[in-house]
């Protein structure tokens, strides 16, 4: 499992997730373990909501990780556009993502480098820990963001 080590880590990160929130379009960001856990999430964000869509985009991300196998390689960043909405999903640390919800006015190059860019910043403050024993307890991991 993933956790932030410090109150003074949580702060910085929550200081970043709401850099990326200012952007043009942007819903909210989380920070979430790749089992599905929120681990942080920009101010304006419910816990409830964090709970929810943190349990979601780690399944979500654990079929695209799948699909890599066939051909792709590991994964470094998930998409998916929906009606009213795109997330995008990338690492920034073993075993902890970063995930966006944008509207359509959102410039989603600009998102994704942001979240690409702060990414590296990001893990310094998260320590992470695979959970260990038990069936169905592998970790999700992806490529780390920015790396080819």
């Amino acid at each position: 499992m993933t956790t932030v080590s410090t109150p003074s880590d949580r702060q910085q990160l929550s200081w970043m997730l709401d850099q990326i929130k200012n952007l043009n379009g942007v819903s909210y960001v989380l920070v979430l373990s790749s089992d599905g856990l929120p681990i942080a999430q920009c101010t304006d964000l419910d816990q409830d909501t964090a709970d929810s869509v943190a349990a979601a985009a780690a399944g979500y991300c654990s079929i695209g990780k799948a699909l890599g196998q066939f051909g792709g390689g590991p994964m470094r960043q998930c998409m998916g556009e929906y009606e009213n909405a795109v997330v995008l999903v990338t690492s920034v640390a073993e075993n902890s993502l970063l995930l966006v919800q944008c509207t359509h006015d959102a410039v989603i190059s600009v998102v994704a480098g942001a979240m690409e860019s702060m990414a590296p910043n990001m893990a310094e403050h998260l320590a992470s820990k695979a959970r260990s024993g038990g069936a169905g307890s592998a970790a999700l991991s992806f490529g780390t963001a920015g790396q080819s």
